[in-house]
């Protein structure tokens, strides 16, 4: 039987909660304002380009603003948590971080 560290045990503890983040109410309504914040983007964006108002370069600069911004708001609310539920579930709260995060924009 392996001793747990107090170090150990407060990590776990931490990853426990951030694990169970997902399932609070006002965790699920936070996700759903995430999804339509980027559906409004995404509608600002076609708006802008149907409009034709914007150069090509500035649609882009747009687009990669926004498909960056959203990659943020997704990772710090949605992938943190879920890695964190999985280091729980594994029971290795030492494993390193993802590299790249999927590009979900579309």
């Amino acid at each position: 039987m392996t001793t747990i560290t107090p170090e150990e045990r407060s990590v776990r503890r931490r990853a426990d909660l951030i694990a169970t983040l997902p399932r609070v109410e006002g965790f699920q309504i936070l996700t759903e304002e995430m999804e339509y914040k980027r559906l409004r983007m995404e509608k600002t964006l076609m708006a802008r380009v149907m409009a034709d108002d914007m150069s090509g370069e500035a649609l882009q600069r747009q687009a990669d603003y926004d498909r960056g911004f959203v990659a943020g708001m997704r990772y710090a609310v949605l992938d943190v948590p879920q890695s964190a539920a999985r280091k729980v579930a594994s029971g290795d709260l030492h494993e390193d971080e993802p590299g790249e995060v999927e590009d979900r924009w579309m």
